[in-house]
């Protein structure tokens, strides 16, 4: 799939710059755990991926993956809404732009979903929204609009793991949230055709986080 312009994503008002998304690129290694590793030369290893381990409150950087809080998407573009009118309530938010060795080329870097229903999630009805990193004109705290219920907020780090041969069965890692790898269905795998990227299922909590690397 090639990548569109960021003029058809984008409203003309908003800001995008090429220095915003270099600096936005750099902070990625900040939400790295681990000791560092080799990245694939190609896309497709059904047996790496990044897993998501979720820190309580809010990120510093607003484009990093999360759940719930203040999405990274721009402020002059309409709040999505069902058909009857009301708002949706925003999931969370996905951040390939560290992990393109393991899903290769998106249409952004950043995937927002949205739902409306508190499961929705399970059973379809979603919108997605895919923003590009740059963006420097974010929509703020107060113009989000009142829904009914919310995610609590959470924001994760990434943790790079492969499966080794020692691996017996599904190693838990594998299981959870995590970008890339092989998915796992909790019943039977669905039969529409389709390429999977990420999860949000059984997200482990790390507790407070490590700011040590981080700006204040």
């Amino acid at each position: 799939m090639k990548k569109p312009e960021w003029k058809k994503i984008l409203a003309p008002e908003d800001r995008w710059s090429a220095k915003a998304a270099a600096l936005h690129r750099s902070r990625l290694a900040a939400y790295r755990e681990g000791e560092l590793f080799v990245r694939q030369k190609e896309p497709g290893n059904r047996y790496t991926s990044d897993v998501l381990l979720a820190i309580e409150g809010e990120p510093l950087d607003r484009f990093v993956t999360k759940m719930g809080g203040l999405p990274y998407r721009p402020a002059s573009i309409p709040w999505p809404r069902i058909k009857s009118g009301e708002p949706r309530v925003f999931l969370g938010q996905i951040c390939f732009a560290d992990s393109l060795d393991l899903v290769g080329e998106l249409p952004g870097d950043v995937l927002l979903v949205f739902t409306s229903g508190e499961h929705d999630h399970t059973v379809g009805g979603l919108h997605y929204e895919w923003y590009p990193l740059g963006i420097e004109g974010l929509v703020s705290a107060d113009a989000i609009p009142d829904t009914p219920w919310w995610v609590f907020p959470c924001y994760m780090r990434l943790s790079r793991h492969e499966e080794t041969e020692e691996d017996v069965g599904w190693p838990k890692w594998m299981t959870g949230a995590k970008i890339g790898g092989r998915p796992y269905w909790i019943q039977e795998e669905p039969y529409d055709p389709g390429e999977y990227l990420a999860s949000f299922a059984s997200v482990d909590e790390l507790g407070e986080p490590d700011d040590s690397d981080l700006p204040v």
